[in-house]
């Protein structure tokens, strides 16, 4: 272990990506799948299709506006051009009109909810990004200041030796959380936005705290600043983050010298 790069488990921005497990890539938005249902429903192949309407009815519905006198376009709404609906054909490319949808969100929607929802859509059309961004490198190793390197190190001098076996079971398993994800940019954003948000919060609001208060108190402090918001925003999301999962995050920050007990 380097002194610049310390952590014995860290997700190398060149490494293979895993492929992300069947249930999380099947997991589609229930607008797409709407949408997927009624292109099947207008598909001239479905057998539930609808009868066509005689070619005399079907003809010509547009409107003759060659005599009005009101310039400009006199028909309201959305124009359809036999098969096309807004410039895609059904049927062979219906799979095109599913992939140009756009989820809207509320003007109030945090930034988790916009990454996630960006996510769902990286999911769903099968876009995957093969390097790591440039501000998540920056986790992957700080800068040694006091010589204490790792993350037993940090617990042993923090006294907080009795957590040494669970901190090292929990970072691993945050460790592959974020490998896992790295196969999509919009979660990337999203763990370098909880990592730097964890870290800002740690070092200005509880790293003051250390030495004053008990570990108890330590720890409760954590909690409510940095765990439970952090699963409140994304327990019910793909991405899954639990409580462990969260303080996996913060001694993942410990191994890589971004905080310490101490």
């Amino acid at each position: 272990m380097s002194e610049r790069k310390p952590g014995t488990s860290l997700v190398s921005a060149t490494s293979p990506k895993s492929k992300l497990p069947a249930e999380v890539r099947s997991a589609g938005s229930l607008v797409t799948r709407r949408v997927s249902d009624l292109v099947r429903f207008v598909e001239p192949s479905s057998p539930n299709a609808p009868e066509a309407l005689p070619a005399s009815d079907t003809k010509d519905q547009s409107v003759d506006q060659s005599r009005s006198k009101v310039h400009g376009d006199q028909v309201a709404g959305d124009k359809v051009d036999g098969s096309k609906i807004a410039g895609d054909v059904l049927g062979a490319n219906a799979t095109k009109i599913e992939k140009q949808i756009n989820i809207q969100l509320p003007r109030s929607a945090t930034v988790i909810e916009k990454l996630l929802a960006s996510l769902e859509t990286e999911i769903d059309q099968d876009i995957h990004r093969l390097d790591t961004i440039t501000r998540l490198q920056r986790y992957h190793g700080g800068i040694v200041r006091d010589g204490v390197i790792g993350l037993i190190a940090k617990l042993e001098r923090g006294g907080r030796h009795f957590e040494i076996e669970t901190a090292l079971e929990q970072k691993e398993d945050f460790a592959k959380l974020l490998e896992t994800w790295s196969l999509y940019h919009s979660a990337q954003e999203i763990f370098v936005y909880l990592l730097a948000r964890a870290e800002h919060t740690f070092n200005t609001e509880i790293m003051p705290e250390i030495g004053s208060l008990s570990v108890v108190d330590i720890n409760r402090l954590v909690n409510l600043g940095i765990v439970n918001p952090m699963v409140d925003e994304c327990a019910i999301s793909v991405l899954q983050i639990d409580h462990v999962s969260a303080m996996g995050m913060l001694y993942w920050l410990a191994e890589q010298c971004f905080i310490r007990w101490h």
